[in-house]
């Protein structure tokens, strides 16, 4: 009997102590539930626990604080009761599939908060399996309200600028380091004549002009090691190769010390330029004008000496002598270079050249007239 009251002592004392590291374990277990939970609680991610049915078993802080809702208030909703309208049927497709154990990827989706605020979130869901049975489900989520608003806001106001530099009648390009273009407006495309379609082919170097190609490939280059607004003028060819002159700005764009792209507005000043030509042409004429002017005067100056010397020797001389006939010559063809002092004069101040009308005859006999005289 005192061996069998031994053994159940050693029996009971064993029991103690497997009892006592049950205890042991199970407030470790509870110790790190309550850690697990306090870094769960602790995070900024949204997390949520539902059921096959979609009630709420958890929610962590972060999910609370910014929707709003207490636990008193997910005990009366399901997941659904809180997703927005629009959102409906999509997440209850994919709620369906991670039910039968499909794997989905992240995705986007908006849930109401209690005070009317969508709130845009951002994750993924994982599925919890018990005997081929779903068990729970768990989701984690981010917050990307703000970020989603900013991103609208920078495509609504990048479709603004889309639309003010497809309507800007200046021509606007950004060309890659390459020369190949990543966007050209529309006046750009109307100016030169190709297509949308044709843009992504073409480089810029396929439209300078010959005879401006070595300025051009200087220019890039310059435009291209500066972050400094450049100046930029050139010749290009449009696709039917007509000659185009353009004047503007370009300015480069950086990352990292590495030109990305050249950004270029310019006009084009063709016409301007035409119209440059002709000023110059007429600023010429008007020079020579002055010249020609100055030239008649003093040769007017002289004829009227040489035909009043003429006067003065056809006076003294007999009109049947040979000489009379020469001054007689000689006076008419210094009366004809003073006809064309007064052309040089007409021309000099602008006006129009005297017309009279004449026959052939008469235009035969004065030209004919010294050379049949001088062959009697």
């Amino acid at each position: 009997s005192d061996n069998v009251t031994e053994d159940l002592l050693l029996k009971i004392k064993d029991l103690e102590n497997k009892n006592n590291r049950l205890v042991t374990i199970n407030e470790e277990l509870n110790r790190d539930l309550r850690q697990h939970r306090l870094i769960i609680d602790s995070a900024s991610d949204l997390i949520h626990i539902v059921t096959p049915e979609g009630r709420f078993l958890y929610t962590n802080k972060a999910w609370r604080d910014n929707l709003g809702y207490t636990e008193q208030d997910l005990q009366q909703l399901t997941l659904m009761d809180i997703v927005e309208s629009k959102c409906k049927e999509k997440c209850a497709v994919i709620f369906q599939d991670l039910m039968a154990g499909k794997q989905i990827d992240r995705s986007v989706t908006s849930l109401m908060a209690k005070n009317g605020d969508c709130i845009i979130v951002e994750g993924r869901c994982a599925t919890h399996f018990a005997d081929g049975q779903p068990q729970f489900m768990t989701g984690i989520f981010r917050d990307i309200t703000a970020q989603t608003i900013v991103e609208l806001a920078l495509l609504e106001s990048e479709k603004k600028y889309t639309e003010l530099f497809e309507n800007s009648s200046n021509l606007i390009q950004i060309v890659q380091p390459d020369g190949h273009f990543l966007y050209v407006n529309r006046a750009w495309r109307d100016t030169f004549g190709y297509s949308a379609e044709e843009i992504p082919t073409l480089s810029i170097f396929d439209l300078i002009a010959a005879d401006c190609r070595e300025h051009c490939q200087r220019t890039f280059q310059r435009i291209l090691s500066s972050p400094e607004l450049q100046h930029l003028d050139a010749v290009f060819t449009s696709k039917t190769g007509e000659r185009i002159f353009i004047e503007g700005n370009a300015i480069c764009k950086f990352e990292d010390g590495k030109p990305i792209s050249s950004q270029c507005i310019f006009n084009n000043v063709t016409e301007k330029k035409k119209m440059e030509e002709e000023l110059m042409k007429t600023r010429q004429l008007e020079s020579l004008g002055v010249l020609a002017g100055g030239i008649a005067h003093d040769f007017n100056n002289l004829l009227t000496a040489i035909l009043g010397n003429i006067s003065m020797a056809k006076m003294y001389t007999d009109p049947e002598n040979i000489i009379a006939e020469y001054l007689e010559k000689t006076e008419t063809a210094s009366i004809r270079a003073q006809g064309l002092t007064k052309q040089l004069l007409t021309f000099s101040k602008g006006g129009a050249p005297i017309k009279k009308v004449t026959t052939i005859s008469e235009l035969i006999k004065d030209a004919t007239t010294f050379v049949l005289r001088g062959s009697k």
